[in-house]
């Protein structure tokens, strides 16, 4: 019989449990109703309370305002001796009676001189008036014209609230004078209290509702009225902390609360200033009439339990402990290795197919741990340790050089040209080309030294190891070397063996590498600081030249340190906008007209004066802000467009350099687009400038870029052609207008008749391609007199102009005369 079956057949007393749902249903309901009918009832009287207390010192406050502007009080309280009138004293003791005799509720009404003395005082229940008289005097050196407050006398324990008001003075116009110098008296009104008895009796009071006045601190200033509730007997202290509490939370509904002898719901109301309403009720009191009910209810739950208990013990030690006891033992069996059991004894079938399971569970852990492993510690493409294992192998290297006192090189690989073969053959191809570069990598290791498979639990440490850290960013650790140049033959052989070209989906990739060297402990004794020495060294590798080896330096670091200072400076430049332009004219070489100009950025630096872009570019360009300086630069020649079209100049066109950067960067046509447009400018009015370098970076992106801008109507440069990796092949891609011949190409012209045929050559290419030229660095009438006999449109440099402000330019230049040059003069 199965197991299933044998629990549904022992199991028929546990019909009695919806008989228990339903009676705990019943309980939790009439609870409910009883919680829901007490909230109802203490949050109404609160409300009740509340808005009856408002209006009543509303009203207060508005006859002492309105009392207080009577003519007959102006007179009296003006007069410097009361007996100069006594007929005005007497009809001022009448006003003051008949006002009182009006409001019950007012205990006293009394004025006060402008110096605080009491003038005249009606009530029926205060013989002495200093606390009045002190109340007075504290709002003249407050210096206020209205002022309440709350008086508990500790004669008669009753509770007042008192008003007073400033008499003002009336000038000719019969109008007050705003100066608070010039009250001339007080009218002081006290309100009994006592009539929140009145309003609780009248149908707020609530069985098991308590009311307190306190004030914000929670101290109870007196109860008007009490129910019998188990609120009243807490003690001072703790009765003080549970109103605290319900003030301080600064809920307009009823809360539940937990105090220190239980739960209990309150509210409270904000009567007047520093005075509040609150309403209290124990959660037992609101329940006393479900607590018979819950007492059945227990009874009936004790007494099922006792049954079901009974009835069902006997049965689960023989279906369900014992088999259990027994599975367990075989459990232990199998954590020893011990797979052949008999499970005759499990009794169910069930459990006798669980224990198979187990069995097959346990053959396959040890097989599932080592795959994990491998998956944790490992990468998945190259098969070498990953970034955990590396810090862990690193960190125990350290370790055992630290106590042996020995030496360790770790090597810092970065490829060349990853990126640009990821994206020209595929990220298959890419794939494929790390798997290779891992093999040639693990060939460079010493033939003594293995490539570690594992994370090792032994402390002992003897072995060499490469790793991935992701992308093409590979590590590689040397161990038990005597001399640093032990690890630069290592990255030699890194650098020779990923020189040679990878032959990938049939395709011939040449890539390299950059590689940062740093040692312990010269360069660092924590693995935190050799790596960063390392990787220093790696990007000193990569700005040399790449495809070769560096070591850490201290001179580095220092270099390093003050990037990161420029860095920072660079940032508040941008911030506070520390840059300016200057402009170089581009001159039509046949006529000396000025066609262009280029902008040229400079940073005004508040200590150091201006900088060159040489000085600062280049770290804007790896930190990424030249994208902020390129949206700077894109403002600045808008405004000056617009400052040139003002002064009748006309339209003159301004190229603008741009970076690698801004070819990745998606947004750099918006960024002209939003600029342009908000100037009111027109886009065929500047000219795009991209070094050979920019764009054989990302081929795909600067062809797409130049063409986008071509339909905007922007015109674009190819900036110092024949500085950088040129080729014929990019060259047709580039859909560009104009090529700027770089100023190295003309220095030697004058002497070199070599120099000469080249840059004649290079011309004729282009003009061929049919490109504009424009030849940049012409700085002597020589070099100009030897251009103008080649096919060369335009020209630029220091013999025509230096780099200047807008304001000191000019659009016209003259071109000497030769008797042989293209334009035929």
């Amino acid at each position: 019989m199965k197991l299933r079956s044998k629990f549904l057949l022992f199991t028929l007393p546990m019909i009695l449990l919806p008989l228990l749902i339903a009676s705990s249903l019943s309980y939790v309901y009439l609870k409910g109703a009883t919680h829901r009918l007490s909230i109802v009832q203490l949050e109404s009287s609160l409300l009740q309370l509340g808005s009856d207390t408002h209006a009543r010192l509303k009203l207060a406050v508005s006859n002492v305002s309105l009392f207080a502007n009577a003519d007959k009080l102006k007179a009296y309280v003006s007069l410097d001796q009361l007996s100069d009138s006594p007929a005005l004293a007497g009809e001022v003791t009448y006003a003051l009676t008949e006002f009182i005799k009006a409001f019950p509720n007012y205990s006293e009404i009394a004025l006060f001189g402008k110096d605080g003395r009491l003038l005249e005082s009606v009530s029926d229940v205060f013989e002495q008036h200093d606390f009045q008289a002190r109340f007075i005097r504290q709002m003249i050196e407050a210096r206020l014209d209205h002022h309440e407050g709350v008086w508990i006398p500790e004669q008669d324990g009753n509770i007042y609230y008192l008003i007073a008001h400033a008499i003002k003075r009336i000038d000719a116009g019969n109008q007050y004078i705003k100066n608070r110098s010039e009250n001339i008296g007080y009218l002081f009104i006290s309100v009994d209290m006592r009539f929140l008895h009145d309003l609780i009796k009248e149908g707020v009071q609530k069985q098991g509702i308590a009311y307190f006045l306190s004030n914000q601190l929670g101290e109870v200033v007196f109860t008007p009225v009490g129910a019998n509730s188990s609120v009243e007997a807490e003690s001072s202290e703790v009765l003080k902390k549970q109103i605290k509490q319900i003030i301080s939370s600064r809920s307009s509904s009823i809360n539940q609360y937990n105090g220190e002898s239980g739960t209990y719901y309150g509210g409270y109301k904000r009567l007047i200033q520093d005075l509040y309403l609150v309403g209290m009720i124990a959660e037992s009191d609101m329940v006393v009439s479900s607590a018979m009910f819950k007492t059945y209810v227990t009874w009936f739950l004790v007494v099922t339990m006792l049954i079901s208990y009974i009835l069902l013990r006997s049965q689960i030690n023989s279906l369900i402990t014992t088999p259990i006891d027994i599975l367990r033992k075989l459990l232990v069996k199998f954590k020893k290795g011990e797979y052949d059991h008999d499970v005759s004894a499990l009794g169910s079938e069930e459990l006798t197919l669980l224990a198979e399971d187990f069995k097959d569970l346990s053959k396959g852990l040890s097989e599932s741990t080592e795959t994990v492993k491998t998956l944790a510690y490992y990468d998945s493409l190259t098969g070498l340790p990953n970034r955990i294992t590396f810090n862990a192998n690193l960190k125990k290297a350290l370790n055992h050089c630290e106590r042996t006192q020995s030496v360790l090189g770790l090597l810092f690989i970065d490829l060349d040209n990853f990126k640009t073969a990821n994206d020209v053959y595929g990220h298959q191809a890419g794939d494929e080309l790390l798997k290779e570069t891992a093999t040639r990598l693990e060939s460079c290791l010493r033939g003594a030294d293995v490539v570690s498979r594992k994370v090792e639990t032994s402390s002992e440490w003897g072995n060499d190891i490469v790793v991935r850290l992701g992308g093409d960013e590979f590590t590689i650790i040397l161990t038990d070397i005597e001399q640093a140049h032990q690890a630069s033959m290592v990255a030699q052989r890194v650098v020779d063996v990923l020189s040679h070209p990878f032959e990938i989906a049939g395709a011939e990739i040449n890539i390299g590498a950059s590689i940062g060297i740093a040692m312990y402990p010269v360069d660092g004794t924590t693995a935190d600081r050799l790596i960063k020495s390392a990787d220093l060294a790696m990007y000193e590798a990569k700005q040399k030249g790449r495809n070769n080896y560096k070591f850490f330096t201290k001179a580095l670091n220092e270099a390093v340190a003050k990037r990161l200072e420029i860095e920072s400076l660079l940032r508040h430049a941008i911030e506070h906008d520390e840059f300016f332009l200057v402009y170089q004219p581009k001159v039509r070489l046949k006529d000396g007209e000025v066609v262009g100009f280029e902008a040229l950025v400079r940073w005004n630096h508040p200590e150091m004066g201006v900088l060159l872009p040489a000085q600062f570019i280049p770290v804007a360009e790896d930190s990424g802000m030249v994208i902020d300086i390129g949206r700077l630069v894109i403002e600045k020649v808008c405004q000056q467009l617009g400052l040139w079209q003002n002064e009748g100049l006309g339209s003159t066109k301004i190229a603008i350099n741009f970076s690698s950067l801004h070819l990745m960067k998606n947004g750099i046509l918006e960024d002209i687009r939003e600029t342009f447009s908000k100037h009111s400018q027109s886009l065929d009015n500047i000219e795009i400038e991209l070094s050979e370098d920019a764009l054989i970076a990302d081929v795909n992106n600067g062809v797409e870029l130049l063409n986008q801008l071509n339909m905007m109507g922007v015109e674009s440069a190819l900036d110092d052609f024949g500085a950088g990796c040129s080729s014929l092949v990019f060259l047709r891609k580039f859909p560009v207008k104009l090529i700027k011949i770089d100023r190295s190409y003309i220095e030697n012209i004058e002497t070199s008749l070599n120099d000469r045929d080249v840059l004649n050559a290079m011309i004729e290419l282009a003009k061929a391609l049919s490109f504009d030229v424009a030849i940049e660095g012409v700085e002597t009438i020589e070099q100009l007199k030897i251009i103008q006999k080649m096919r060369c449109d335009y020209v630029q440099g220091f013999y025509f102009s230096e780099p200047l402000v807008a304001e000191e330019l000019q659009f016209k230049y003259v071109i000497p005369s030769t008797r042989r040059n293209h334009t035929g003069s």
